[in-house]
């Protein structure tokens, strides 16, 4: 499979639009600077084999976006793909997940005030 920057940016372009399209405004625009940053730090990789992992995980990513648009989103990492991550990427995961968290709890608030003053 031949990989060129065509591919990655067509790749990087769709999981911004799945955001769009399936996430909430904050939930976008966070899902949305990590995948910059990811994008952004792997830019100069020159092993084809990382490239290649890298594109396979990110349009696993896309497909999962895609396949849970109007439902829950998002799926807890099983023990393989937590075994494989760098320190760093963890790291990134954990600060990920405490933002949607606190995304999640912002949203939650302020439907229960939109609610409250609707009544």
């Amino acid at each position: 499979m031949s990989i060129g920057r065509a591919d990655v940016f067509r790749l990087y372009k769709a999981i911004l639009r799945s955001h769009q399209r399936n996430m909430p405004g904050p939930m976008s625009e966070m899902a949305d600077s990590f995948v910059r940053s990811e994008f952004k730090d792997h830019k100069g990789i020159q092993d084809r084999r990382l490239v290649v992992n890298f594109m396979e995980e990110w349009f696993k990513y896309l497909k999962t976006i895609e396949a849970q648009s109007g439902a829950v989103i998002g799926r807890n990492l099983d023990e393989d793909e937590l075994g494989v991550l760098t320190d760093d990427q963890a790291m990134r995961m954990v600060s990920l997940r405490d933002s949607i968290a606190d995304a999640a709890g912002a949203l939650r608030a302020r439907a229960a005030r939109e609610r409250d003053e609707d009544h």
